[in-house]
């Protein structure tokens, strides 16, 4: 894993004045938006030959919504060098960039129709498409929209420089579906008034990806575009894809720490096709293939995306006020087994707070405001022409469904911090969401079936950190989240009819924790352990049905708790050690319905145990080698716990090199995914119909790359 500390050497050995300002604008100007910043995993390992414990600069986050110290934040948060995480690989999938942060499981499906599958402590369980129960925000910007899901294809992991991870319950926060939230800041912004750079990918099974890169700064504006196009045969009969993005972020730099963003971003998915699940027995002895009904009736997605948004970081005073405002365009053509989805969705919202107060006592209040409008039709699928060929589009039949979705947001909240003492902060939250979700019924043959519901709830939080010593710290925190269902979730009835299904409600959950972190060496060691307990009342619970379609009921209660460590340490200024371990036990406690009692029985698709490894080493200062171990352990994948997946182990390596030459340089890299071949299931269908549970992963993937630039 490419750290901060890793590229700060590698910055100083490269004689090119134009990467030393690239990278000290990584290390600075990427962290915070209104306050210094200094990243811990950032600071050069050869300043001190001793672990003996000391102080560690100070590192900010701002996916609290506001500028803090890590050490007053009174939660579960990672920070990830994104940049350089993803600088190996084919960058197409979150799990390389998160695999370190406990708690987090991100199964890459290898489906670009369905992308990865994201839980933060069980939390995203249910999502069979798209990401549920966890906040996506980039730049700013929410990609989850006000219903709670969020399509991840629009993601721009090629301008990611910087993630950050909250933990646990957060809706005090954030709202719908905040339990836990990603949020990712691109970087670096180059300082030279103009750096381009290109990078192409090729690998297994007729992968292939071209880049463009370029940025600049004229004075206090700067600005980055990365564009990429992405083709691939997929590793399973009928999953290839084809992809086009462009990203564009440009900011100002205000006086007084102040900043205006501007974002722009366009996706384009051509193709996709969907393989679908497997059984047991398929998935083992032939996990290449594909069921014959998958091809025949030509299942996938089409989809394409436009999003922008501004936001704005102004300081007065001893005052900041922090605003955003973002809209979106986005059609989706998606065949499923028995019918054709079509969606035109349009959507928009503001989030807007003011933080009043750097002294003894700090408040935030703010309000959120979205609207959501989906034009959903549902049609028959008459599968494939007869004697048309495979990847054809499949035909069209009678409409099943013709309705408008809409929903609006609305959402108060306030913060008060105080600091009684120099090493104790206190702060407490709370907000109220009211959300509206209405249905106009356009197919009035079968019945009017528009509709209109309203789910409120009020999210309050509360947490401590103590610092006794410089160098050791601790929170504790209770928290609250909920989760509507989302208007596909909702449009999805079991009884075949329109509008929404009336029995399914939303979820919510209280969850305490605490947890200590502490560093040492200035920073050349760190780590935090964390404990957590959540309780969720009305759990969102999926069933798949035989053509495909996905049904929800919510569950009586729902319990989550586990352990999490994760430790970071660089015994030498060419090797560095990352380690994770997750143990988390998510169980029914009352789940009965008329198929028969749960309670007492696992949540399916959550695994309990996980750990990751890591060791990365730059012996020269041109050459640099990883090697990733991830472990999970076998979970569950129905209600009943009667299947599992199993156990396994998959080792990545990676290796680069980087050559410069003036303002240039040129980077060659080679990635190896699951060295041994494991074979595994990379993600599952929880509740799968007729047990087809299993999404198998890849064997060994090659991919090779060169980067050039400046």
């Amino acid at each position: 894993m490419a750290t901060g500390g890793s590229r700060a050497r590698r910055a100083q050995a490269t004689p090119a004045p134009v990467f030393r300002a690239v990278e000290r604008a990584a290390i600075v100007g990427a962290a915070t938006r209104d306050a210094p910043v200094v990243d811990t995993a950032r600071v050069d390992s050869t300043a001190s030959d001793t672990l003996a414990p000391r102080p560690a600069a100070p590192l900010h986050v701002i996916v609290t919504r506001t500028s803090r110290s890590v050490r007053d934040v009174p939660a579960a948060v990672a920070v990830v060098d994104a940049a350089s995480r993803l600088a190996d690989g084919p960058r197409v999938s979150l799990h390389d960039a998160l695999g370190d942060v406990p708690g987090v499981f991100v199964a890459d499906r290898h489906n670009f129709s369905l992308g990865d599958r994201i839980l933060i402590r069980g939390s995203g369980a249910r999502a069979q498409f798209g990401v549920r129960g966890v906040q996506i925000v980039a730049d700013g910007i929410p990609l989850t929209l006000p219903d709670g899901q969020a399509a991840l294809g629009n993601l721009d992991l090629g301008s990611a420089g910087r993630i950050e991870v909250l933990r646990g319950p957060a809706s005090a926060l954030y709202g719908n579906a905040a339990g836990g939230v990603i949020l990712l800041e691109s970087g670096p912004f180059p300082s030279a008034l103009l750096t381009p750079s290109a990078r192409v990918t090729a690998g297994a099974s007729g992968f292939g990806q071209e880049e463009l890169r370029a940025g600049g700064a004229d004075g206090s504006v700067s600005w980055l575009f990365h564009g990429a196009h992405l083709s691939t045969d997929g590793w399973r009969a009928h999953a290839a894809a084809e992809s086009w993005r462009a990203n564009l972020v440009a900011r100002d730099t205000l006086a007084g720490g102040g900043e205006l963003r501007a974002v722009l971003n366009l996706y384009q998915l051509p193709l996709a096709q969907n393989p679908g699940s497997l059984d047991r027995q398929t998935a083992e002895t032939a996990p290449r293939s594909v069921r014959e009904l998958q091809v025949t009736q030509g299942t996938g997605e089409r989809s394409g995306q436009l999003q922008a948004g501004l936001s704005a970081v102004l300081p007065f005073g001893s005052a900041v006020l922090r605003t955003s405002a973002w809209g979106l365009g986005r059609s989706v053509w998606n065949p499923i087994p028995d019918r054709i989805i079509r969606l035109g969705r349009s959507a928009g919202g503001i989030r807007s707070l003011i933080t009043v107060g750097p002294g003894v006592l700090r408040a935030t209040a703010g309000l959120d405001a979205g609207l959501q409008a989906d034009d959903r039709r549902e049609l028959a699928n008459l599968g494939l022409a007869p004697g048309a060929p495979a990847g054809s589009d499949p035909r069209e039949g009678a409409r099943l469904l013709d309705q408008v979705e809409t929903v609006l947001q609305v959402a108060p909240f306030a913060r008060l911090e105080a600091r009684p003492a120099a090493d104790v902060t206190l702060s407490a939250g709370l907000r109220w969401d009211a959300y509206r979700f209405s249905v106009r019924d356009r197919l009035l043959a079968n019945g009017n079936d528009s509709d209109a519901r309203w789910m409120t709830h009020v999210s309050p939080s509360a947490g401590a950190t103590w610092n006794p010593l410089p160098w050791l710290g601790g929170y504790a925190r209770v928290g609250t989240s909920f989760e509507t269902p989302t208007t596909s979730e909702l449009s999805n009835r079991p009884d075949g009819r329109g509008g929404f299904d009336p029995s399914l409600g939303p979820q919510s959950t209280v969850g305490v924790e605490a947890g200590v972190r502490g560093s040492a060496g200035s920073g050349r060691l760190s780590w935090q352990s964390d404990v957590f307990g959540d309780r969720v009342t009305g759990a969102l619970v999926p069933r798949e049905g035989a053509g495909g379609e996905v049904y929800f009921r919510n569950a009586g209660r729902l319990s989550r708790r586990g352990i999490e460590l994760r430790v970071r340490g660089r015994p030498t200024g060419w090797l560095e050690l990352t380690g994770a371990w997750t143990m988390e036990r998510s169980r029914y406690l009352e789940f009965v319905t008329a198929d028969g009692s749960y309670s007492g029985k696992l949540e399916p698709g959550v695994p309990g145990k996980r750990a990751y490894l890591a060791a990365r080493a730059r012996p020269l200062a041109w050459a640099a080698a990883e090697a990733r171990l991830t472990w999970v352990d076998a979970y569950p994948v129905d209600d009943a716990n009667d299947a599992r997946t199993d156990a396994y182990r998959v080792l990545d390596l990676r290796l680069e090199a980087e050559r410069g030459a003036g303002a240039w340089r040129v980077r060659p890299f080679l990635a190896v995914d699951n060295l041994f071949g494991e074979r595994y299931a990379g993600s599952v269908v929880p509740n799968g119909f007729g047990g087809r549970y299993y999404e198998p992963a890849p064997g060994r993937s090659l991919y090779v790359g060169l980067e050039a630039g400046g």
